[in-house]
Parts: structure tokens; sequence; C-alpha cells
């Protein structure tokens, strides 16, 4: 874990969780220790209340401390392994639309709380009743859950290729996202379903490249005759076409996990 700012021990850890102010984006789980701060299991409900309380999230003020709290709230959730939190962390993905913090974190939160979120994950992708960019950062959770828990990486590439598996159904952005979290976990086994959806031009092609590229990475490390580039797409959702950014909403982190081929319209 990274190193965080000292809690002082006569301080409230859930005061002090609403004082840290903005967090360090870092991949990989680098966050500061929370329980180093105080944080319990104790104080689950808490942090459950405040990770979804979007009064916060959306406090436009970036000076404000309180409206970086609900991210350190979610990630103290995930090292806890809060299993009490996934059903209320999972409405965030279609409450709170087009926040990037939301998009790139909630899967390493959901792979941190580990394969008790697998069910709630699974159920969720496949309601056709959430939005499909909703949809897909719940497929990109499967997809992080199975890099942290291989036990359950070969449940991880059915459930993502029985969704695309209705390719003709889908949006080509959603079959593109689908392709990108099946080719992160190497799953050979679905190179004939992922060639067709090619075939049936069912793919965003400027979003995951042709099949050429997509047939290369499929490949063991091994066998490649050439260095592949990092796969833009694993933690990447197209934006919800049917709104546009608030040039005044709190920003996300200043390096983005995703090129900006990851955010065209899914609709096209």
């Amino acid at each position: 874990m990274a190193d965080g700012p000292s809690a002082n021990p006569d301080v409230d850890p859930i005061i002090h969780l609403m004082e840290l102010g903005e967090p360090h984006y870092t991949q990989d789980f680098a966050w500061p220790d929370y329980r180093s701060f105080g944080i319990t299991s104790a104080l689950i409900p808490a942090l459950i209340q405040i990770a979804t309380d979007t009064n916060l999230i959306h406090l436009p003020d970036e000076n404000d401390p309180r409206g970086w709290a609900p991210i350190h709230a979610w990630r103290a959730l995930g090292q806890l392994q809060a299993g009490e939190a996934i059903l209320p962390l999972l409405r965030l993905l279609h409450e709170v639309r087009d926040n990037d913090w939301v998009i790139e974190e909630l899967p390493d939160v959901f792979a941190l709380i580990g394969p008790a979120a697998f069910p709630a994950l699974v159920d969720y992708l496949s309601d056709t009743g959430y939005p499909a960019y909703a949809r897909l950062v719940a497929a990109t959770s499967l997809m992080e859950m199975a890099r942290n828990h291989p036990q359950v990486r070969d449940q991880s590439v059915a459930v993502l290729a029985e969704q695309l598996a209705r390719f003709e159904q889908n949006l080509p952005g959603v079959n593109s996202v689908l392709i990108a979290n099946l080719v992160e976990l190497q799953a050979v086994e679905k190179a004939d379903l992922i060639q067709r959806v090619f075939t049936e031009g069912k793919v965003d092609r400027f979003l995951v490249g042709d099949w050429r590229d997509i047939r290369h990475r499929l490949r063991p490390p091994a066998a490649r005759r050439t260095p592949t580039v990092p796969n833009s797409l694993t933690r990447s959702v197209p934006p919800d076409p049917s709104i546009r950014p608030d040039p005044s909403a709190r920003p996300a982190h200043q390096e983005p996990r995703t090129t900006p081929r990851g955010h065209s319209d899914m609709s096209r």
C-alpha cells in the first residue's frame, strides 16, 4: 500500500477521512492503508453512507475535501473486504454518470472485496434494464476480479463471452469493450467467437483495433514477434452518449488509465 497522511489518534477516523482531500490517482491498488487511520469493520455502515453520497460526489468545489471523501471511503471498503458494500456500490454505476473515478476505481474495489462480489456483478451485467455504459463497468469489474482471483477466471470468461455472443443485439462499442476484457484475460478459447463478431462487422474498430491486432494479443507472449501495445480498453467505458460532461464537475484524476480512444460514442 502507498504511504498516506498519518492519522491523529485523537481525531475520529471518519472525520479524518472527510478531511483527507484529493486522493492520489494510482494503479495496482497502491492506495493508503486506511486501516492505519483507525478505520475498522465497525465503521463499514458509515463508510457505505459516505461512499454512496451523491451530494458529496457532485460537490463542484475541488478544494472542498469533503467532495473527495467518497473515493477514500470506497477504497477503505475494498481494503476491509466489506461484502455489505457490494450492492450499494453497484448502484453508483448508474446513479453517477460519466464519472471517471467511478469507472476507473470501482473495478479495483470489487476485486479487493473478492469473489463474494462475483454473483452481484454477473447479475448487474446481465440486467439489460441498466444503461449499457454502467453494465460495462460491471464487465470490467469481472475482468479485474479474474485477474486478482484466478479461481474465478474461467467463470468470468464464460460470463463475458455469453454477453458477447449476443453481439447482434449489442451496440458495437459494447462488443468492443467485452472483447477487450476477454483479451486481457487471454481468453484464447473464445477466439472463434471474437473473430465472428469482427466478420459480422459488429465491432467499433476505433475502440478495439482490427482482428489482426486481437489475434496477436491472444497469442502467448513468447509467441509474439513484436511487442504489443498495452490495451487501452480494459479499463475504459465509452461515456453515456445522452449527456454532456458538466464543465463545473469535480475533475477526475490527472493521469487517466485510458486513452482518448476509449471515449467515443457507443452508439456508433
